[in-house]
């Protein structure tokens, strides 16, 4: 038998009841024993299991991996080593595992075989892939997004706001808001800072300085967010630069349309009166109130 001594049997006690998967395998890769828990994980019976090898159960992209360390624990140049790789169970489903090399020797040094340590990760891995999925959309979202601590230093941003504020990443992590964005000035942070963990989340416009010493006009969205016992402001920027400056020309236009000394009278296609300025008040004797809306032909000669 495999197993004689008394510390032995302890062990075989300890072997069956894990909650990991073990497997004792040959030097040549042969399977001598597994216990229920990797039965459990790949699917299969003891006797079929035993009937395989690690090659046979082992995606086939991965039969390389841990070579290399396993002939040094076979010449005793390490320990153990630790790699993650994929399996097949019976099924035909891929599953992740954490494997854990050892080796069992006799008294002499001479290798007994292999102890493979096996946790079933693939859940793990399925969570830290949607994480950098996320990570990865975040990243590259179209609008700036910026992550904050309570103290107002930026500890994230994306590609779009170091696009935005022509700075490099490392550039901007690390500044606090007031830095880049002047109307929030340190003396200000800490009642900004209460109003949104008030109200979880706050729009507002600002200004943001460029690394070139240029401003942007922008719209902030702020959310409170509690993560794992931490607070942060998660902050989405858009750039309403454009549409500040088209307000503005729109204002002036207006100004100089009501202060204009000729009549200046704006109408739809159709012929309805949109505007009506001053000037034409006096000049045709109607006002702005009784004009607006009514057909042009109001002011023009019928035919």
């Amino acid at each position: 038998m495999l197993f004689r001594s008394h510390s032995e049997q302890r062990f075989m006690g300890t072997f069956e009841q894990a909650a990991v998967g073990i497997a004792l395998v040959s030097p040549e890769g042969r399977f001598l024993n597994v216990n229920r828990r990797l039965c459990n994980i790949l699917g299969y019976e003891r006797e079929d299991l035993l009937a395989r090898s690690f090659q046979d159960i082992t995606h086939p992209d991965d039969l390389e991996i841990g070579k290399a360390e396993r002939a040094q624990v076979l010449a005793g140049a390490i320990d153990h080593f630790s790699h993650e790789k994929r399996y097949i169970r019976k099924d035909g489903t891929v599953i992740w595992v954490m494997l854990t090399e050892s080796m069992a020797r006799e008294t002499t040094g001479k290798p007994l075989y292999f102890i493979r340590v096996i946790e079933d990760i693939t859940e793990r891995k399925q969570i830290q892939n949607s994480l950098q999925l996320t990570q990865f959309s975040i990243d590259r979202a179209v609008d700036p997004v910026f992550w904050i601590k309570p103290n107002a230093e930026i500890i994230y941003v994306n590609d779009a706001a170091c696009r935005l504020l022509c700075f490099t990443r490392a550039e901007i992590i690390g500044k606090t808001v007031s830095e880049i964005d002047p109307n929030l000035p340190p003396h200000a942070w800490p009642a900004h800072w209460e109003e949104l963990k008030r109200r979880k989340s706050l729009t507002f416009e600002s200004d943001h300085s460029t690394k070139d010493g240029g401003f942007i006009h922008t719209e902030v969205t702020a959310n409170y967010i509690q993560f794992q016992g931490q607070e942060y402001n998660c902050v989405f920027l858009r750039d309403i630069t454009e549409r500040k400056m088209a307000g503005a020309t729109r204002a002036l236009l207006a100004t100089i349309v009501e202060n204009a000394t000729d009549a200046i009278v704006g109408r739809t296609l159709d012929g309805i009166i949109l505007s009506w300025n001053a000037a034409a008040e006096k000049m045709l004797g109607y006002t702005a109130a009784e004009a607006i809306g009514q057909p042009i032909s109001l002011i023009t000669p019928a035919g």
